[in-house]
């Protein structure tokens, strides 16, 4: 099997980085899901006490239980914001590599072309 062409490697180079972008872009869509849904569950009733009275019902009176459940979803929460920063702060490094990809690949058209050009003369 022959070697790939530098051409066919800088070309495979943007279409991975590409997809991958794009795999970033939809976990980060997915996060942001994920905390809109936890911010609403986490939300008051119609009338403020809504939401803690249905948890007292569920869990007979105990307050400690309605604490604790409140504690988790704002943990929840704040690990779901923190997902969201770490995953867009892959897309800037990602966007550098894939200029870089693309500007690598106009240089070795350039070349290829320029060689081609004294190959006529």
């Amino acid at each position: 099997m022959s070697r790939p062409s530098p051409l066919a490697i800088s070309v495979a180079s943007i279409r991975r980085l590409l997809k991958e972008e794009t795999t970033y872009r939809t976990e980060l869509k997915t996060q942001e899901s994920r905390l809109q849904k936890l911010e609403a569950e986490g939300g008051e009733g119609d009338d403020g006490n809504r939401e803690w009275n249905v948890r007292q019902e569920k869990l007979n009176y105990n307050p400690i239980h309605v604490y604790l459940e409140m504690l988790m979803a704002t943990i929840l929460a704040d690990e779901q914001k923190q997902a969201i920063q770490e995953t867009k702060a892959v897309f800037e490094p990602l966007r550098e590599k894939l200029l870089g990809a693309v500007d690598g690949l106009e240089q070795l058209l350039v070349r290829a072309f320029l060689s081609l050009l004294r190959g006529v003369r």
